[in-house]
């Protein structure tokens, strides 16, 4: 829904903003739903190229490059795991290493932020997940 209806995808993320802060995940539901979007894409691609194949890690760098810094943190620590958890070539592990050295970690949001402040670190990663899809249906 994110790629073809965007305006739609940003209603239900403002009415996703409204839900409390959910201590178990330490996280707001809809920002945990906009990253787990994002980090399914990037694994999922991983998993499903060819030996040799690195365009969905060309995609995910590029992407790197071009966020904004709340989704350039959330994708930075999403390939940090792709690397430790998944099977991954030495040169997409040292590729992924040298593209999120200077990259902070993401901290967990705090509770308590109003809706606008959940939006403000939804909405970015809604927006590298479009991103990041159109990089690899491009590709």
């Amino acid at each position: 829904m994110w790629a073809s209806d965007y305006d739609r995808a940003v209603s239900y993320v403002k009415r996703g903003a409204q839900f409390a802060y959910d201590p178990e995940e330490l996280d707001y539901p809809v920002r945990w739903e906009a990253h787990m979007a994002l980090f399914a894409d990037v694994t999922d691609a991983a998993e499903d190229a060819d030996a040799g194949d690195e365009r969905w890690l060309d995609a995910a760098l590029d992407l790197l490059d071009s966020a904004d810094e709340v989704a350039r943190v959330d994708l930075a620590d999403v390939l940090r795991v792709t690397s430790k958890d998944w099977r991954l070539t030495h040169r997409e592990d040292r590729r992924i290493a040298a593209a999120t050295a200077a990259v902070p970690r993401a901290d967990d949001p705090a509770p308590g932020l109003t809706p606008e402040q959940v939006l403000d670190l939804t909405l970015p990663l809604v927006r590298a997940t479009v991103a990041y899809r159109r990089a690899l249906s491009a590709s």
